[in-house]
């Protein structure tokens, strides 16, 4: 039964049988058969065979459902087990993008896996975008962002504010004859920004700048839009560039300006670029573990969530 309820669920997620079968490693005559012998126990078809990509039935939809209960409980089962074993084993699914694990998680992740080496931590990077639905459906554990958490998600509490900021070329400054309130990395670092002397970029000079822009799908994308459209700026946008990372180093090496955390500015040595604050409170950026209120939360999420917020001083 369990066998079957992983067949049909990979054939609803990939959309044919031939490509779920190449993904099982089964061929799909086998597939085809194992998909009938369920519809035989139903009495009625799981997927709409005449629809390309198959969709499922109105029973198709019932079972699908149901396979992601049992998953949950299964996976619920398993941890309470590991939890009532103390942390001597156990399995932990972090869902992120790669901003968060690479500039946010991985030193608490080294800390975390050698206090409890016996903890599977599993890694899997998503668009920020996907991350309620992939906690929702029982894909991974806990995540962390920014955006609006509604039920049944809940949160963990705070963690951290990551503030954002315009970052450009220093040619820039001369080329746009922009007013001299632009803040260096060690500004940034330690907390100089934050001083009222330093002022914001005015809004008359954005429209100007050709700016990277994230995809579609990333909240900084649509919290940068936000941004321009509250001051009345219709942004130049030259480039749409899939990854935070990517779109700074590419702004900061003289193809635009792009907005930049400090976290990200922290760990970055770039002598020729340079900060501007901009006057909206969407600059500030609360983050926040998120996960399924109906799930079990293991002692491993709550030993790592702790040890994060201890972290980062929370």
């Amino acid at each position: 039964m369990q066998h079957e309820m992983k067949y049909i669920h990979t054939i609803y997620e990939e959309g044919s049988f031939s490509r779920a079968a190449e993904k099982l490693f089964l061929s799909q005559s086998a597939l085809s058969m194992a998909v009938q012998r369920t519809e035989e126990m139903l009495g009625d078809s799981i997927f709409d065979r005449s629809k390309r990509p198959l969709k499922l039935t109105p029973v198709g939809e019932a079972y699908i459902q149901k396979y992601y209960e049992i998953r949950q409980l299964e996976k619920e089962l398993e941890e309470q087990i590991n939890d009532i074993r103390n942390l001597e084993s156990g399995n932990l699914t972090i869902g992120g993008t790669q901003y968060i694990f690479s500039y946010i998680l991985a030193p608490v992740l080294l800390q975390y896996t050698t206090q409890y080496p016996n903890i599977n931590i599993q890694l899997i990077e998503y668009g920020s975008n996907q991350l309620d639905a992939k906690l929702l459906d029982g894909t991974i554990d806990i995540c962390l962002k920014c955006d609006e958490v509604k039920p049944p998600l809940t949160t963990y509490g705070h963690v951290f504010y990551d503030n954002l900021f315009l970052a450009m070329p220093n040619s820039y400054t001369k080329k746009y004859k922009l007013p001299p309130v632009g803040l260096s990395r060690d500004q940034i670092i330690s907390g100089e920004f934050r001083a009222e002397k330093y002022d914001y970029l005015p809004p008359s000079y954005w429209g100007d700048i050709p700016l990277l822009l994230l995809t579609s799908g990333n909240n900084l994308r649509a919290r940068a839009l936000e941004i321009y459209q509250e001051n009345n700026v219709t942004p130049n946008v030259t480039l749409e560039i899939q990854q935070l990372v990517t779109a700074y180093h590419l702004a900061v090496s003289g193809l635009g300006a792009t907005f930049a955390t400090e976290f990200i500015i922290e760990k970055s040595r770039e002598p020729d670029a340079v900060y501007f604050k901009l006057d909206s409170p969407l600059t500030i950026r609360d983050f926040q573990f998120v996960m399924n209120k109906k799930g079990y939360l293991s002692k491993a999420a709550c030993k790592f969530m702790e040890m994060v917020k201890t972290y980062y001083g929370t």
